[in-house]
C-alpha cells in the first residue's frame, strides 16, 4: 500500500508544479501593465509641440520629467517616476495652453 500512496503523491505534486508554472507566466507580463513590484499603473507624459508656447512652467514645476529644448518643452523620461507623479499632473493642470497630456 505504501508504494501506491507515494506514486499518487508524486503525480499530484507534478500536477501542482504544472499549475504553478502556468501562474508564473501571467506574472511575467504584469510589469508591462503595472509599475515593477509597486502595483501602480504606469504613467506617461507627452507634450503637444504645436500647442507648447515655451513658457517653461512645466520645467519649473516638475524638472524630473520636463526640460526645455530650444523654445519648446519636451518630456525627458519615458515613464513618470512614482515619486513625482503628483507634480507632473500639477504641471499638466497648470499648463496655460493645455499642451501636456498625461496617460
Amino acid at each position: 500500500m505504501r508504494s501506491v500512496w507515494t506514486k499518487k503523491t508524486k503525480e499530484k505534486s507534478e500536477e501542482e508544479k504544472e499549475v504553478n508554472s502556468n501562474k508564473g507566466q501571467i506574472h511575467e507580463y504584469l510589469p508591462f501593465f503595472f509599475g515593477k513590484l509597486t502595483g501602480r499603473l504606469i504613467v506617461k507624459a507627452k507634450i503637444d509641440a504645436d500647442l507648447c508656447i515655451g513658457c517653461a512652467l512645466c520645467v519649473q514645476t516638475c524638472p524630473e520629467v520636463f526640460k526645455m529644448e530650444g523654445d519648446k518643452a519636451v518630456v525627458s523620461v519615458s515613464v513618470v517616476p512614482a515619486d513625482v507623479e503628483g507634480t507632473c499632473r500639477q504641471a499638466a493642470d497648470e499648463c496655460p495652453v493645455t499642451a501636456i497630456i498625461i496617460e
